[in-house]
């Protein structure tokens, strides 16, 4: 096998016609049988894999170039929005501050770390940020719908969460970030896979188009603060950002060694 076959693998779990801009082929490579697999890939996997008879390292979280162009993948943001009903400029709008933070901050990033190391190496190296991404995020999409009843509550959510191994394995278990575990879960948005959490422009977006509940996999605090001082009465849960990635992650993972590939996966969930 080689690396363009592995990111096609990829593509073809969630009907992608193109690499998108948050991945990438860093070193091409063929006759691959042995692959590392990890969530970020550093000058450390890179030389255990050189050091220990691997074919390929395949990351989750961009490098190289495919760091360089993040912010173009945060475009998917807006169509995510539009798609759970927010009209077009509203989704726009919520969605330009992060665009804009990451488009500013990649110009500070040293892309090229490890990637010139993995040429150095002669070792082919690939990153696969958004496919699984939205692998996993129709999965937990999946998930809730099948589990959703009449009177749902929070701590039935959580509790669905949990029936993912990845999630009930997790150090940190799903947290009930705004509402509280009786609280009716109602309108629901998962919303994952568009190359970060939508932080308060994605939530305040869907707060204020009838939505009850939104499940994001990380955020931060100073979004969490404002969304819980202007949304008192809404609920936010969070499914963990690392279980979350490795629910879309390991499905590709098993269709490598169905196809004969040794795997490696250096993360437990």
């Amino acid at each position: 096998m080689n690396t363009e076959e592995l990111m096609q693998i990829s593509l073809d779990l969630v009907g992608m016609k193109e690499i998108p801009p948050d991945s990438a082929i860093h070193v091409r490579g063929e006759g691959i049988k042995r692959v590392l697999f990890a969530i970020d890939v550093s000058s450390a996997e890179l030389l255990f894999a050189k050091t220990n008879g691997f074919d390929c390292v395949i990351g989750h979280h961009p490098r190289g170039m495919a760091q360089a162009s993040y912010y173009k993948i945060l475009e998917r943001q807006t169509q995510l929005l539009k798609d759970l009903g927010v009209p077009q400029e509203e989704a726009q709008e919520a969605t330009r501050p992060l665009r804009e933070a990451f488009l500013w901050s990649s110009h500070r990033a040293n892309w090229e770390d490890p990637l010139l190391l993995a040429q150095v190496l002669g070792m082919p190296f690939l990153n696969i940020h958004n496919p699984l991404d939205e692998l996993g995020r129709r999965l937990l999409e999946e998930k809730v719908k099948k589990s959703q009843k009449q009177g749902w509550k929070i701590k039935d959510l959580v509790s669905s969460l949990l029936e993912f191994p990845e999630i009930e394995r997790a150090p940190n278990p799903p947290e009930i970030a705004m509402g509280n575990p009786d609280s009716e879960v109602g309108k629901i948005a998962v919303f994952h896979g568009t190359g970060t959490n939508g932080g308060y422009g994605a939530a305040k977006a869907l707060f204020r188009n009838g939505y009850d509940t939104v499940l994001y996999i990380h955020i931060d605090y100073h979004d969490l603060e404002k969304l819980r001082k202007e949304f008192p009465g809404r609920n936010l849960v969070i499914s963990g950002h690392i279980a979350s990635d490795m629910i879309g992650i390991n499905p590709y993972l098993e269709e490598l060694k169905k196809r004969g590939l040794e795997v490696l996966k250096l993360s437990d969930l």
